[in-house]
């Protein structure tokens, strides 16, 4: 059975609901109307009027990036939308994740006003400009700042920083995943070796 969600983190960088379980114990079924069924204890059971050997059937939305053997499944609350999301990593065969006829390289230059530069020796270049996010990323840090310089001296926290703070993160983590996904799939395409 799946242990019931848990807090992990901390008070001060925002503490995230969250629960893992094995990958023998749900379903992901992936179509018009895709379902994931888990287990869950007596008590939700009967909050819910499901019977002994009945498991949870949610409504999920998204599409599966790979097919493959399923993982652990990760369940999270995000405060800051309201929403859970569902991660569920997968093990692909060896054969789907060889690469292309790789005759071309590319140069990654890492930085802070341009996140990445890249040049190939296809001729190709590719510039992922960061002074948008770094803009962002800097007024939620004020506004952070702003919003404890006006707490009272026996408190270092509150409800909101701490929504900020998580939102600052996902956003900042989001914004690289979106990046390494489009420039890998990027050079995968032109051949470029990884």
């Amino acid at each position: 059975n799946a242990n019931p969600p848990s807090y992990w983190g901390n008070e001060e960088d925002g503490r995230e609901l969250r629960t893992y379980i094995r990958n023998d114990q749900y379903t992901i079924q992936w179509g018009k109307r895709s379902r994931l069924q888990i287990p869950v204890g007596q008590e939700l059971k009967d909050e819910y009027g499901l019977g002994y050997h009945e498991r949870l059937r949610l409504e999920v939305r998204g599409n599966p990036k790979w097919d493959g053997e399923q993982g652990r499944l990760e369940l999270e609350y995000d405060e800051v939308s309201d929403t859970f999301r569902a991660f569920q990593p997968v093990t692909v065969p060896d054969s789907r994740l060889e690469s292309p006829l790789a005759s071309h390289e590319a140069a990654l230059d890492v930085g802070a006003n341009n996140l990445v530069a890249c040049s190939t020796t296809t001729g190709n270049q590719y510039l992922y400009d960061g002074r948008e996010l770094f803009g962002r990323f800097r007024e939620t840090t004020d506004e952070i700042a702003r919003l404890q310089s006006k707490l009272h001296e026996d408190r270092s926290s509150s409800k909101r920083i701490r929504r900020l703070y998580r939102q600052r993160t996902k956003r900042r983590d989001h914004a690289q995943d979106a990046l390494v996904r489009d420039l890998v799939e990027r050079l995968y395409d032109e051949g470029v070796a990884m």
